[in-house]
C-alpha cells in the first residue's frame, strides 16, 4: 500500500506540473478570441432565484458545476432548527461528527471525515473564525436563525473569488448572514421578536430589526439572550466483557449553567449597485460552568469560564468591465477568556487569555476569454495576511515560563486557474503559507514555509448526472497551546500534513411533470495524515505530557446521500432525505504495536464510528410544517486498541418539530420541538452524558411598517 501511495504521489506531482504549464499558457491573451461572462454561482443570484434552487428540505444537495462536494441547510430547514445551534443543525449532514460535551452551553465542534476539528475552516460571510490558542471554533455559540444558509464543503470550496485562507482549508463551513427581503416595495422596516423556553430552565428572548433605506442600503440588527441552569438527570451504566454490571448510577448533571448575550449588526449594499459590500459587527459575552467528566465518582465541578468576543469585519467587491473583479476584505478581533478553578484539591487556577487578531485579504480574478477550441478560462490570485497574539495573566504566581506571549504573522497566497469546456470544468490551485512565530522567552523568529497543490474537476455527461474528483494537500498548523503551553508545549512541532483524494457524483431527475424529484449523491474518499500531533507521556509519570509529531492516520470511506420530494398539491409537499457514512480510519503510528488482541496498529482511531447515518422526513402544508429527524451512530472505541473494554456503545436519537402560523394572523407563529423523544441515554464524548428527552417551545411576532 505504501508503494502504491508513493507512486500515486509521484503521478500527482507530474499532473500538477502539466496543469501549471497549462495555466500559464491559458493566461496568454494571444490564444483568446473574445471575452466571456463569468459563470453564475449561487452567491450571485437574487434571493428569489436562490430559493428556487435551494428547496425547503432539511439538507439540500445541489448538483451544479462546482467541483467540490457541497451540502447546504436553508429555507424551512433552518426554521425547524432555529432553536438549535449551528453545530447541532449540521448533525443532519453526512460525513461529519459533532463533538458535543452536553447541555445547552456545552462546547460543540465538528469533525469532518475523521480528520480532526482543526482541519475544518469555519467562515462567516467569507471571513475566517479562528482560534489560534486551541484551534477549536465553538459552533454552539452561533444560532441558525441569524443565517440565510449554512454550507459544508468536503475538501474545501472552489469559488474563484474566495480568499487564500479558504483555499487552505481541508474542509470548510460557510455561514451566510440573512439579508433583509421586502416583498412589498412600499415597506421599509420590519421587527421580529421571539421567545423560546424549554427544558433545563432555558429562556431565550430575541429581537431582530430590519431596515431598508431609500437609497437601497439595508440594515439588520439582531440581539438574543440565553439563560439556563443546565441541570438534567442522567444514567451511567457499564458492563464487563462477560456481561456483569460494573456500575449503574443515576444522578443529576451539575455545572452546566450558562448566561450569554449576543448582538450583531449587518449593513448591506444596494442590490442594484455595481459594487457589492457588506459590513458586520458582532459581540458575544457569556458566563458558564464547565461540567467535568463523570469519572472516579466526581459528579460536579467548580470550574467556570467567561468569554467576551468582539469583532468587526467588512468586504467589498466590484467587477470592472467583463474581465476583472476585485475583492477586498478585512477583520479585527478581540477575544477574552477567563478560566477559573478554585478547587484547592486540584491545581488552583485563575487565568485570563486575551487574543487580539487582524486579518486582511485581497482577491483578483480575470476572465481571460474564450480560447481557440471554445474553452473558457479564468485566473485568480488571492493574498491574505493575519496577525495573532496571545496575552496571558494569572491571579496566582506561576513558575517561570508559564506565561509566554506568542505572536504569529501569517502570509498566505493562492494562484488559481480554471478551465470550462462544454460540460467539463477543472480548477487547479497552488497555495503557499508562510508563518513567523516569536515569544517573550524565545525572541528568535521561527519561520515555516508550506506549498500545497489543489486540483478539482467536474464533468456533466448528462443533464441529470455530474461527476467530480479532487486531490488536495494541506497542513494543520500547531496551536499556541501545543507550542507554548507550560508543561506540554513543544516549540519543535511541525504542521500536520494531509493528502486528500475524493471521487463522487450527483444524480437528479424529476418525474410526473415535476411532481416527483429524486436525487442521489455519493462520494468515496481516502486521506493520509502524517506528522499528526499527539500527546505522549514524558518521563516515568503519567501526569506529565508533551506534544510530539508521532501520529499517522490512514482513512478511507464513503458518503451516501439521497432525497425524494413529492409535491402532492400546490401547497403540500412531502420530503424524505437520508444519509449514510462509512469510514475506516486506521492508526498507523507504531507498526511494532501490532499485538492481535491489544495492539493499536491499524486500529480504528478513538471516538470515531465506522458507521453513521440519519433520516429526515418533512411534511408541509401551507403555514403548517412537521419534521422528524433520526440520527444514529455505530460503535466506537476509547483507544486505538479496539478491545471490548474500550468499546463505546452505539446510540440513536429521534427528534420531532412543528411550525404553525395562526390562521388569518400571519404575524404570529408558534413552534414546538421534542428532542430525543425515546429518552435514550448516550454519550457523544465519553464520560460526558447527554440529556435525555427535552423540549423547546417558541413564539414569534413579526411586524412591518410602511414608509
Amino acid at each position: 500500500m505504501d508503494t502504491i501511495l508513493r507512486l500515486s504521489h509521484e503521478l500527482m506531482n507530474s499532473v500538477i506540473r502539466i496543469l501549471a504549464v497549462w495555466v500559464v499558457a491559458a493566461a496568454c491573451p494571444a490564444v483568446h478570441a473574445r471575452c466571456f461572462p463569468s459563470e453564475v454561482g449561487v452567491d450571485s443570484l437574487r434571493p428569489a432565484e436562490r430559493d428556487s434552487l435551494l428547496s425547503p428540505a432539511h439538507v439540500v444537495y445541489v448538483p451544479d458545476r462546482l467541483p467540490a462536494a457541497r451540502q447546504s441547510l436553508s429555507g424551512s430547514a433552518l426554521l425547524h432548527l432555529s432553536g438549535r445551534s449551528v453545530a447541532e443543525a449540521m448533525s443532519t449532514m453526512a460525513g461529519l461528527q459533532v463533538r458535543d460535551y452536553g447541555g445547552v452551553g456545552g462546547l460543540k465542534t465538528i469533525d469532518v471525515r475523521g480528520m480532526g476539528t482543526s482541519h475544518t475552516g469555519v467562515f462567516c460571510d467569507g471571513m475566517p473564525l479562528s482560534n489560534e490558542q486551541n484551534g477549536q471554533v465553538d459552533l454552539g455559540r452561533f444560532a441558525t436563525g441569524a443565517f440565510e444558509r449554512v454550507e459544508l464543503y468536503h475538501g474545501g470550496a472552489s469559488n474563484m473569488m474566495q480568499s487564500a485562507r479558504q483555499w487552505a482549508a481541508g474542509n470548510s463551513v460557510e455561514m451566510v448572514s440573512r439579508r433583509p427581503e421586502f416583498a412589498d416595495s412600499a415597506r421599509f422596516g420590519r421587527v421580529e421578536a421571539a421567545l423560546r423556553a424549554g427544558s433545563f430552565g432555558r429562556v431565550e428572548p430575541s429581537v431582530r430589526w430590519e431596515r431598508r433605506f431609500r437609497r437601497g442600503f439595508a440594515l439588520t440588527t439582531d440581539a438574543a439572550y440565553l439563560h439556563a441552569h443546565g441541570r438534567y438527570t442522567f444514567r451511567l451504566r457499564k458492563t464487563f466483557p462477560d456481561g456483569s454490571v460494573a456500575y449503574d448510577t443515576t444522578a443529576v448533571r451539575e455545572g452546566g449553567d450558562i448566561s450569554a448575550f449576543r448582538a450583531e449588526m449587518n449593513l448591506f449594499s444596494p442590490v442594484e449597485s455595481a459594487a457589492k459590500w457588506q459590513a458586520k459587527a458582532y459581540v458575544y459575552t457569556s458566563e458558564r460552568g464547565i461540567p467535568a467528566a463523570i469519572v472516579n465518582n466526581v459528579w460536579g465541578s467548580s470550574q467556570r469560564q467567561g468569554d467576551t468576543d468582539i469583532w468587526i469585519q467588512g468586504r467589498w467587491q466590484r467587477t470592472f468591465g467583463n474581465r476583472y473583479t476585485l475583492r477586498l476584505a478585512g477583520k479585527g478581533v478581540m477575544e477574552r477568556l477567563h478560566y477559573r478553578n478554585p478547587d484547592t484539591l486540584q491545581l488552583r487556577v485563575d487565568r485570563t487569555f486575551t487574543q487580539p487578531a487582524l486579518y486582511l485579504s485581497a482577491v483578483h480574478r480575470v476572465a481571460l476569454g474564450r480560447g481557440t477550441y471554445g474553452a473558457h478560462y479564468e485566473f485568480a490570485v488571492a493574498t491574505d495576511y493575519a496577525f495573532n497574539t496571545l496575552h496571558q495573566s494569572s491571579r496566582w504566581n506561576l513558575p517561570y515560563g508559564s506565561l509566554q506571549h506568542p505572536k504569529r504573522h501569517t502570509l498566505m497566497s493562492a494562484v488559481v486557474g480554471s478551465m470550462s469546456w462544454r460540460n467539463w470544468r477543472t480548477v487547479a490551485t497552488f497555495h503557499h503559507t508562510f508563518t513567523a512565530d516569536a515569544t517573550d522567552l524565545q525572541p528568535e523568529v521561527r519561520r515555516q514555509h508550506f506549498l500545497s497543490p489543489v486540483v478539482m474537476s467536474t464533468l456533466r455527461p448528462l443533464p441529470s448526472l455530474s461527476l467530480r474528483a479532487m486531490v488536495r494537500r494541506h497542513q494543520r498548523r500547531p496551536t499556541f497551546n501545543e507550542l507554548y503551553y507550560h508543561e506540554i508545549g513543544n516549540v519543535s512541532l511541525l504542521p500536520e500534513q494531509c493528502w486528500q483524494y475524493s471521487v463522487g457524483g450527483d444524480f437528479e431527475r424529476t418525474f410526473c411533470q415535476r411532481a416527483w424529484t429524486f436525487s442521489l449523491s455519493a462520494d468515496a474518499f481516502l486521506h493520509r495524515i502524517t506528522d499528526k500531533i499527539v500527546a505522549v507521556p514524558r518521563g516515568s509519570g503519567q501526569w506529565r505530557w508533551m506534544m510530539l509529531n508521532v501520529g499517522k492516520v490512514f482513512s478511507r470511506g464513503i458518503d451516501l446521500k439521497g432525497k425524494v420530494v413529492w409535491r402532492v398539491t400546490g401547497a403540500m409537499t412531502f420530503d424524505v432525505s437520508a444519509h449514510y457514512s462509512f469510514i475506516r480510519a486506521e492508526d498507523r503510528s507504531d507498526s511494532t504495536d501490532n499485538d492481535p488482541q491489544f495492539g493499536t496498529f491499524r486500529g480504528q482511531i478513538p471516538y470515531l464510528p465506522r458507521h453513521a447515518g440519519g433520516l429526515t422526513v418533512l411534511w408541509s402544508w401551507g403555514d403548517v410544517s412537521l419534521s422528524y429527524v433520526w440520527s444514529g451512530v455505530g460503535e466506537r472505541y476509547r483507544s486505538s486498541a479496539n478491545t471490548p473494554g474500550n468499546r463505546l456503545r452505539p446510540w440513536n436519537t429521534h427528534d420531532v418539530s412543528l411550525l404553525l402560523a395562526v390562521p388569518r394572523v400571519p404575524w404570529l407563529r408558534f413552534s414546538a420541538a421534542c428532542y430525543n423523544i425515546s429518552g435514550r441515554q448516550y454519550e457523544v464524548v465519553p464520560n460526558y452524558p447527554m440529556p435525555q428527552r427535552h423540549f423547546l417551545l417558541g413564539i414569534r411576532f413579526l411586524t412591518q411598517r410602511c414608509r
